[in-house]
């Protein structure tokens, strides 16, 4: 376990050259024309690279890169513990599976909490399922894992529902869906006992009508009152459906505070943050098989929901390739909400390999006609192979979020029949942070010599200050604070 620092800059500081100057410039005019120049002269500190040290290394914990980790507070003593899981070496990554041999079809789930000087464990199985295949466990298949707080409960849950933990009765409870089962139906969450599993594609491979699907999250009013909104969908002829779209409150039971049938069928799987529950913006809907939107918000008056029809023109921006959500987030003005995901850039280079991807954000614009779009492009290393994973959110709690993006490096290419090997590839951890005219680089980590490389921004050392976790591809955690 050590503790690192990466010095940012190696020769002096630009603000210490800047304030040499201001000094050297004191001895020659007044105090008071001085005291001026420093206040309105002087850099923001917002703009200077910042500095990270790496206070804690913990040991390996799993054996693979593809795993799902979050921070909550389940055991609610005010602490948030680390979860993490490692769903095994299965899934749509057999090509880098050739690396990891052992354990290939066991799974992981370890609760971690920091006590005094260090990351604990609390709670850690390993287990392999009793039933493989389309039809059985495929943990590997979710996307995220989500904390939840409704009520007196606490519990963090893979979506789809695979997997979930909570606290009860002084110990952790582990919830497991090993596939469908004529004696035990497949639910479609712990939480909210609403969601039908079939709003999942894939999980179980069929669909059953009535269903209820959570479409999204959202804080309409702005006073920390989240609303969840679902569409509820019902067969009723050969390619004939009927929705209902619906309003619940948080609480016991989640009652309904508002229905009514819609006009449409809408397209209930749109991944816009759906569970952003902080954002106040309204709900992007997309009229199914079509080019069609609409707004889902308030009415004027505070008494009900409308629909209003938005006509866009063109693509709406950013694209998920293989990215579960767009974030829906405020990274220029504490006003405007960006949606944030993936562009595919394709390459016509034969000598390299044949895409990457680069990170993208969009905005409506003011008449709400079209989306804006913006990529986003940062210094790389090597051959650069694309973003592989990335968040936003506030590191320096100004109330602006930062993107934290993962870049894929390798220092060769290596070309077989129908594969590329990726040699010397390198992970770096990026921070960009908007500085009124462009996303500048902050800070950059030391490279990983494994891809897999993933990063949460949380206070688990319960400081008040937040920090910036890294599960590194070997399978162990670091912390980083910033200086």
């Amino acid at each position: 376990m050590g503790v690192e620092r990466v010095a940012i800059l190696r020769a002096p500081h630009p603000r210490v050259i800047f304030l040499r100057g201001l000094l050297h410039m004191k001895k020659r005019i007044g105090f008071t024309v001085f005291i001026f120049i420093c206040l309105t002269c002087l850099p923001s500190y917002a703009q200077m690279p910042w500095e990270f040290k790496r206070t804690y290394e913990s040991q390996t914990l799993i054996k693979s890169p593809f795993f799902l980790f979050v921070a909550a507070d389940i055991n609610k003593n005010g602490v948030k513990e680390l979860i993490v899981t490692d769903f095994g070496q299965t899934g749509n990554h057999v090509e880098e599976w050739k690396q990891w041999k052992e354990d290939f079809y066991s799974y992981s789930l370890v609760v971690l909490e920091w006590e005094k000087s260090e990351l604990k464990t609390n709670f850690k199985k390993h287990w392999t399922p009793s039933t493989l295949g389309p039809d059985g466990f495929m943990a590997y298949e979710s996307h995220q894992l989500v904390p939840w707080s409704i009520q007196n409960r606490v519990i963090a849950e893979t979506i789809p529902a695979y997997v979930g933990i909570e606290w009860q009765n002084g110990k952790y409870m582990l919830h497991e869906q090993q596939g469908p089962d004529k004696k035990k139906s497949l639910i479609g969450s712990w939480v909210f006992p609403w969601i039908s599993p079939s709003c999942y594609q894939g999980f179980p491979n069929m669909q059953t009508w009535p269903m209820e699907c959570l479409v999204a999250i959202r804080d309409f009013s702005g006073k920390g009152e989240p609303k969840i909104f679902s569409i509820v969908e019902d067969k009723i002829g050969f390619n004939q459906y009927k929705q209902t779209l619906r309003v619940r409150k948080f609480g016991a039971g989640f009652p309904i505070e508002w229905e009514k049938e819609s006009p449409f069928r809408f397209v209930m799987r749109d991944p816009i943050d759906r569970l952003n529950y902080k954002s106040t913006s309204p709900i992007l809907l997309r009229v199914f098989r079509t080019a069609k939107w609409h707004y889902f918000e308030p009415e004027e008056h505070g008494k009900g929901y409308r629909l209003r029809d938005l006509h866009l023109d063109g693509a709406r921006g950013p694209e998920l390739y293989d990215f579960f959500d767009f974030y829906l987030r405020k990274t220029k003005s504490k006003k405007i909400e960006e949606f944030w995901g993936y562009r595919r850039v394709e390459l016509n280079d034969p000598e390299s390999i044949n895409f990457i991807i680069m990170l993208r954000n969009a905005s409506l614009k003011p008449d709400l006609s079209a989306f804006l779009s913006e990529d986003i492009d940062f210094q790389h290393h090597g051959n650069f192979l694309g973003v592989g994973f990335f968040v936003v959110e506030d590191v320096d709690s100004d109330g602006l979020d930062e993107i934290i993006l993962v870049e894929q490096s390798a220092g060769k290419l290596t070309f077989g029949h129908e594969t590329v090997d990726f040699g010397d590839v390198k992970d770096y951890v990026h921070i960009l942070k908007w500085d009124g005219n462009k996303y500048r680089t902050m800070w950059v980590s030391q490279p990983y010599t494994k891809r897999g490389t993933k990063v949460l921004v949380d206070d688990i050392k319960n400081t008040g200050k937040k920090q910036l976790v890294v599960l590194a591809p070997y399978g162990n955690i670091e912390i980083w604070e910033r200086q």
